[in-house]
């Protein structure tokens, strides 16, 4: 059964002298053309996002990318680029964070009153003040196209760096307001603002500014986010018992809180979420929030934003040179190029699905176009994957870079997956097997280690099959299931020990009070 090499395997290109080391990408071709002379004066690559994704030779010597694209939606064409930039080990401007900071107002909301007190009394006078009239402040680089609003500017590029960032304001009761804050493409850029624009590029390369926000100091205590209606939490009622009488046992004090307390989050000391994580929910909310006040989280966002796409995984395991099934990136162009190139049976995949939520087997050609289309209305990229049918997967729980625990989780009967969600909402899922992690084999627990290195240093559940004797990562979850009676089954209370050993060491760092550590599992 074939298996795809990950594309590290193979001997890098020889890089030139001259080769550039910060990219700039562009939505379109005919985006380019605008910035082509101040590409070559700076000696920047430019792509555009369809090569610069589908090709990643072409800025293999890149340290840095510049991403001009639209970003407004989330699985955009310019939010792949951004995060397939974090997978290639290079910088992106924006990065992840920024794009999905300023993609929900209710994540930047908490910075608008700061950023207004920087417009105070700034606004000419001579502004028209009705109740439809706004003021547009564009920054390129930080740099506005009003010099009143220079300190608005350079502030909401520290906080939110992207190369363009539109602040719309507007005239209430109490005077001028920002409305909201939108990262756009060089595309959006006038013909007549285009020489400013590449003169706020030329300032920015030539003295790289690398931005950082100070974090607010945290308090006590660990909140545990549970939501008491999800229908297949990462963990049952007994298991959050479990973690609270391991919080006491590590004098730490747990309490349960749901999505409505987040503005109660500064009260706590650390973060444990125990609902299905997503970058679109609450959440993803809490995790940045909790992030703000410098409280140690898990599942902290990066870990959300990097195991919650397919795309992210495939592109970081084939950087770490670990082995997965052989796949494909399909876009609406590239729709027919996998024929051929992947045998039927094929599996197809949307970027963030959970627990085989948005993962369909095809059988046919006929079947593969019309599903793949299907998901491509939803997704600017389809994961289509060479199918590997075994009778389980292996799950192997690893916790601030070692293994905690290991699982064989059965096919749900009659069905191709662990889980068989039916009509009517029902789900049916196969067995488990729990054993010491010295029992699973040594290739799949070294593998599953440095899986989850390449996610962070949190709580993960990878996911692995074995076929020939070799370890294929299929995935790697944040947020892994914890259940009382599975994945305790042998390690019973030591595992909910393990865990908030980590968050007490975590927060002891936080405050001072002891070195971080530097776990690693000597077997990886």
């Amino acid at each position: 059964m074939a298996l795809s090499k990950p594309l590290t395997q193979e001997e890098p290109p020889t890089r030139s002298a001259d080769e550039a080391q910060t990219l700039l990408i562009v939505g379109r071709q005919q985006d380019k053309k605008p910035l082509e002379a101040s590409a070559n004066a700076l000696k920047l690559k430019l792509l555009s996002a369809s090569e610069y994704l589908s090709k990643p030779e072409l800025g293999i010597a890149a340290k840095q990318i510049i991403n001009l694209c639209a970003v407004e939606d989330y699985l955009s064409q310019g939010y792949y680029v951004s995060l397939l930039a974090k997978a290639r080990g290079q910088r992106a401007v924006p990065n992840i964070d920024t794009i999905t900071g300023l993609s929900w107002k209710k994540l930047y909301k908490n910075h608008l009153a700061e950023l207004g007190k920087l417009i105070a009394g700034k606004v000419p006078a001579d502004a028209p003040t009705g109740p439809k009239d706004a003021i547009t402040v564009e920054c390129y680089f930080g740099e506005p196209n009003h010099a009143w609003a220079k300190r608005l500017a350079a502030r909401a590029f520290r906080l939110f760096p992207a190369p363009i960032l539109e602040i719309k304001l507007k005239h209430g009761k109490a005077g001028w307001a920002i409305e909201y804050i939108w990262p756009l493409s060089s595309a959006s850029v006038d013909k007549a603002d285009n020489a400013r624009f590449c003169d706020c590029l030329s300032d920015y390369h030539n003295n790289r500014r690398n931005f950082g926000l100070p974090k607010r100091k945290p308090s006590f205590d660990i909140a545990i986010l549970v939501d008491p209606q999800e229908k297949m939490p990462p963990s049952n009622e007994q298991a959050i018992r479990h973690f609270i009488r391991a919080a006491e046992r590590q004098n730490l004090h747990a309490e349960v809180i749901g999505k409505k307390d987040l503005n109660r989050l500064s009260s706590f000391d650390a973060l444990f979420i125990r609902e299905t994580t997503n970058i679109d929910n609450h959440t993803f909310t809490f995790a940045r929030k909790a992030e703000e006040l410098g409280l140690p989280v898990m599942d902290d966002s990066v870990s959300i934003l990097r195991c919650s796409n397919k795309v992210y995984l495939r592109e970081s395991m084939a950087r770490a040179r670990i082995a997965t099934p052989k796949t494909f990136l399909v876009t609406k162009t590239t729709l027919r190029d996998v024929l051929g190139q992947l045998p039927l049976p094929m599996v197809l995949k949307i970027p963030d699905g959970s627990f085989s939520r948005g993962v369909v087997k095809v059988k046919s050609e006929a079947e593969y176009l019309a599903e793949a289309a299907k998901m491509l209305e939803d997704s600017f990229i389809v994961i289509a994957q060479e199918y590997l049918p075994t009778d389980f997967d292996w799950r192997i729980g690893v916790l601030d870079g070692k293994p905690l625990f290991a699982c064989k989780y059965h096919m749900a009967r009659g069905h191709w997956q662990i889980y068989n969600h039916k009509a009517g909402g029902k789900t049916d899922s196969g067995a488990f097997e729990t054993m010491p992690v010295e029992n699973a084999p040594d290739a799949i627990v070294k593998a599953a280690v440095k899986a989850a290195a390449q996610m962070g240093r949190g709580l993960y559940g990878v996911d692995l099959k074995q076929v020939g004797g070799q370890a294929v990562v299929i995935e790697v979850n944040d947020n892994p299931n914890i259940d009382a009676g599975v994945e305790d089954k042998f390690l019973g209370e030591k595992v909910y020990d393990a865990v908030m050993g980590v968050f007490r060491q975590r927060i002891l760092a936080s405050k001072g009070l002891a070195a971080p550590t530097a776990s690693a599992d000597k077997r990886a």
